[in-house]
């Protein structure tokens, strides 16, 4: 049922290359193309200038895209889809904070500056932080 990340090819990309991605906001999309194939694609030059030249963080940025489009991945592979139908703006809300909250539980003790990948969610639009309180409540802290 679950995906392997071997499935699903990661590219790089543009932001300005993606309409509907270019507004500076999104540093990354997992989408289901046209033929039932899978892509995430990391925007190089949104988690450049998100990192402003910390190369440690920049790793870690990246890691936490991939991690959070893969997120995105498992939720459509379980067909959590079918809420964005019903409710674009709930589905929204939820799929967005429920991907970072996997990021942020995957990386929290596999990366040494989680502060920093903490904060950025913690900075980023309410949709992408609504299950973020506190990551301590998180299971297994």
């Amino acid at each position: 049922l679950i995906c392997t990340i071997k499935d699903i090819p990661i590219h790089f990309g543009r932001q300005k290359d993606y309409k509907d991605y270019d507004d500076g906001k999104y540093l990354g999309l997992y989408r289901r193309n046209k033929d039932n194939t899978r892509v995430i694609i990391l925007f190089e030059d949104a988690i450049k200038a998100e990192a402003k030249g910390d190369n440690d963080y920049l790793e870690n940025l990246i890691w936490k895209v991939i991690i959070h489009e893969y997120a995105h991945a498992i939720m459509d592979t379980l067909q959590a889809d079918k809420l964005r139908q019903q409710d674009p703006k709930l589905y929204k809300y939820r799929e967005e904070s429920l991907a970072n909250a996997f990021a942020l539980k995957v990386l929290e003790k596999n990366i040494d500056d989680f502060n920093k990948i903490e904060s950025f969610v913690k900075s980023q639009s309410e949709e992408y932080r609504l299950h973020i309180p506190d990551i301590s409540l998180l299971p297994g802290k």
